[in-house]
């Protein structure tokens, strides 16, 4: 299973380079593949699909849920970097695997990594509202 390292790797640099791409330089080629305004470039533009977990639902539960653990089925952005996320995680995974680190139980550790990588990332988006919360009451 190690010959997966260098796909996997292969497939987390195109998605790092397809969000630099579409985030900060759409109108280079994405432009030009998706009608305007249409329901798929709503999907795969930054500038609009950042804001589809807010706008699919009223239900502040669903808002949460796909803000969130779901927030890679919202955009193309968010899911190109569920992509490059957990190919890095399989890869780490390929490697522990392969030098007996983790005996073997890839499952809990994929996991492991997308939790933690979660709560890091919340705790962490959440201490910077609060700051600008903190800034806007003085």
């Amino acid at each position: 299973m190690i010959w997966l390292v260098i796909p996997l790797a292969i497939l987390g640099i195109m998605a790092s380079a397809t969000m630099d791409e579409i985030q900060f330089h759409w109108k280079r080629i994405f432009a030009y593949w998706f009608n305007t305004g249409s329901n798929v470039e709503l999907w795969f533009n930054p500038t609009y699909s950042w804001n589809n977990k807010y706008t699919w639902t009223k239900n502040k539960y669903l808002q949460w849920v796909l803000s969130s653990p779901l927030v890679f089925i919202t955009d193309f952005w968010h899911f190109l970097k569920f992509v490059l996320l957990n190919c890095l995680y399989g890869i780490i995974t390929l490697l522990m695997i392969e030098f007996d680190v983790w005996n073997n139980h890839w499952g809990w550790l994929m996991l492991g990594m997308n939790l933690g990588w979660g709560v890091i990332y919340e705790t962490t988006s959440a201490a910077y509202g609060l700051l600008h919360d903190y800034k806007n009451l003085n």
